[in-house]
C-alpha cells in the first residue's frame, strides 16, 4: 500500500545527535518546496530513530546589478 519516492537531498549538516536538512531552491518560495522538505525530513527520521532531524529551505539572495 505504500509508494516509492525518489529525491536527492541537497545537504545534510550533522552534529552531535542532530541533523539539519538544507534544501536549496531557485526562484520564489512555493508550497511544493515545503512538502518536499517534509518528505526528506521524515525519511531521515525513519532511517535514524532517536536523532533530532530538522529542515531548512534556502533561497538565494538576489543582488541588483549596477
Amino acid at each position: 500500500g505504500g509508494a516509492i519516492l525518489r529525491g536527492r537531498i541537497d545537504c545534510v549538516v550533522v552534529s552531535d545527535r542532530a541533523m539539519t536538512v538544507l534544501e536549496c531552491k531557485t526562484g520564489p518560495p512555493h508550497p511544493d518546496h515545503e512538502r518536499q522538505l517534509a518528505v526528506y525530513v521524515e525519511a531521515l527520521r525513519a532511517r535514524y530513530p532517536g536523532v533530532t532531524v530538522e529542515g531548512r529551505l534556502c533561497y538565494p539572495i538576489r543582488v541588483a546589478s549596477a
